[in-house]
């Protein structure tokens, strides 16, 4: 599915109210509260589908804010991050919310990372999108944004998190305790370099996640790819319960209405990736190329 196939898709499912987001200089999410610039529709900005805020992002914003995505006073996650951020929504929410008791002392940090292609304009709306809500960022919570293309090196961003966890007193944990993918299944082509940089980047901790929302423009095909390459990696994922099609989240968001964002949740699947203890024995740690069969250009991965 190309970009014209996608946005002509979300126009259709919402009868032309996605327009919303054109009309506006940013699209509010509450009230005196969340700020989203998204690109100009131009560059790799349009070709890499970052100009819009997608039905995805909003849900996953639900399931933060209702408390499915567990983040308020969860003990052992100290990094957050998303791939492929666009225009962030997740992970700047996640970033309001306080890892700690409001009357008890801030002992423990936690650090979101929010990356996106490397490219110029892309890179400056993200960072906008951080500065101009940097005043909302919860106590005990540290924000960065940083360039990043699937596939490649990840040592800037484990250095990133471990340098931050020193820095902050905390203990450096092995890699990131949740990673947002969402939206990203649609770029077919990506799959093994989207498993492969989550691969050297999600923690060792059991109970690390990852959250993958997803358009149901998206076919089960291209889904079930990504999935099925997936226990190669050491990841298992399940879909979460049939989507209800009801709006728990922000009402405030984008001028949209209440029916609106019942429609755009309606057109979403999800997943949960976890650790696969038994994929990663039979792989081992020192991978090769002929254990992950799906993936023809892998590379050593050192995990």
């Amino acid at each position: 599915m190309d970009a014209l196939d996608i946005f002509a898709d979300a126009r259709c499912v919402l009868d032309g109210h996605d327009e919303v987001q054109d009309n506006l200089d940013y699209i509010p999410y509450g009230q005196d509260f969340i700020k989203l610039r998204v690109p100009p529709k131009e560059g790799k900005a349009n070709t890499l589908l970052a100009d819009q805020l997608f039905s995805p992002s909003l849900l996953l914003s639900e399931l933060i804010h209702i408390g499915k995505i567990e983040l308020f006073e969860n003990q052992h996650i100290t990094g957050v991050l998303e791939l492929g951020a666009g225009a962030a929504l997740p992970s700047l929410l996640a970033s309001t919310i306080a890892p700690f008791k409001k009357d008890v002392s801030p002992t423990l940090k936690r650090l979101i990372v929010i990356t996106d292609y490397p490219d110029g304009t892309i890179m400056d709306t993200l960072k906008e999108n951080v500065e101009q809500n940097r005043h909302l960022v919860a106590d005990g919570v540290v924000v960065k944004f940083k360039g990043y293309e699937w596939g490649t090196d990840v040592g800037d961003l484990i250095e990133l998190l471990q340098s931050t966890c020193t820095s902050l007193g905390v203990t450096v944990p092995t890699g990131y305790d949740i990673i947002f993918l969402s939206d990203l299944l649609h770029y077919h082509g990506s799959h093994f370099d989207l498993l492969r940089s989550c691969a050297k980047l999600v923690s060792r901790d059991e109970r690390s996640r990852i959250y993958v929302a997803a358009g149901k423009y998206t076919s089960d095909e291209i889904c079930n790819h990504f999935f099925e390459a997936a226990p190669s990696y050491g990841f298992v994922f399940s879909e979460a319960q049939p989507n209800d099609g009801l709006w728990h989240g922000e009402d405030r968001i984008g001028g949209w209405s209440h029916e609106d964002l019942c429609l755009r949740k309606s057109n979403v699947r999800w997943w949960i990736g976890r650790r696969n203890t038994d994929s990663l024995e039979r792989i081992g740690i020192q991978s090769s190329c002929d254990a992950i069969q799906h993936d023809p250009n892998c590379k050593h991965l050192d995990l």
